[in-house]
């Protein structure tokens, strides 16, 4: 599932419905979530979901080490796109 700047209500909401029907499953975060570190272990993972639409090849390595910074046990990637014009 990734987040796309979903408003921290969704997500913790649609978190809260994969809990109580025992499901597991990733969350592709795109930015800052406060409290989506509480959801992680056996139920949840973090992965990156980097927006690389509107950044120049330059930028996506700094792109990626931001939202690394941001979640540090992050299992993966899964971006917007890899392309550049």
């Amino acid at each position: 599932m990734d987040t796309d700047w979903c408003h921290e209500e969704v997500l913790q909401y649609a978190l809260e419905l994969f809990r109580e029907n025992n499901l597991s499953c990733t969350v592709f975060a795109t930015g800052f979530y406060a409290g989506l570190s509480r959801y992680t272990g056996a139920e949840f993972e973090i992965g990156l979901h980097p927006n690389f639409n509107e950044t120049m090849i330059s930028g996506y390595e700094s792109t990626l080490r931001a939202l690394r910074q941001l979640y540090p046990q992050a299992e993966g990637v899964s971006s917007h796109a890899m392309t550049s014009s």
